[in-house]
């Protein structure tokens, strides 16, 4: 009897959880934890799931006034690392409609928003980000940045 034995091999299926296989799940995971602590990959797929969580749920005004507002700039980098250009142009735009540099500080930012004349100055970007859901896979973006950050 041999002391080693050979392990059977796993199927494909087999070989991933759940979590694994959805980069949804693992930007649930990443999205309960102080931003802070995440190292440079995972910001970037908490940055993109709360782009389209928010934008989906209420426009670019609502992702930049609230909490997730925070990670714009982080947004903008991982569209940009999935070579994404003319989403990366939709949240430049968004960025810009605030004037100035860009804060990460909510009462600035709040306060830059508050100063718009209206939300309606987001419209189109919401319109141009919808259309651009109808007709890219950004589930796919998720996943290349899942994948590049080495998860699985």
């Amino acid at each position: 009897m041999s002391l080693f034995r050979r392990r059977p091999k796993r199927r494909e299926a087999e070989a991933t959880t759940p979590q694994q296989a959805d980069p949804w799940a693992r930007y649930e995971v990443l999205s309960e934890l102080e931003p802070s602590s995440l190292n440079d990959r995972d910001r970037l797929l908490v940055a993109f799931g709360a782009l389209r969580t928010e934008v989906n749920n209420g426009g670019f005004h609502q992702f930049l006034f609230n909490s997730s507002g925070d990670l714009a700039p982080v947004a903008l980098a991982a569209a940009t690392a999935v070579e994404l250009d003319e989403l990366t142009a939709l949240i430049q735009q968004a960025l810009d409609l605030l004037g100035g540099a860009y804060t990460t500080n909510r009462d600035r930012r709040q306060e830059a928003m508050d100063a718009l004349d209206n939300e309606r100055e987001f419209e189109s970007l919401d319109d141009a980000y919808y259309a651009l859901e109808e007709s890219v896979d950004l589930d796919v973006a998720m996943l290349t940045l899942t994948e590049s950050a080495g998860w699985w």
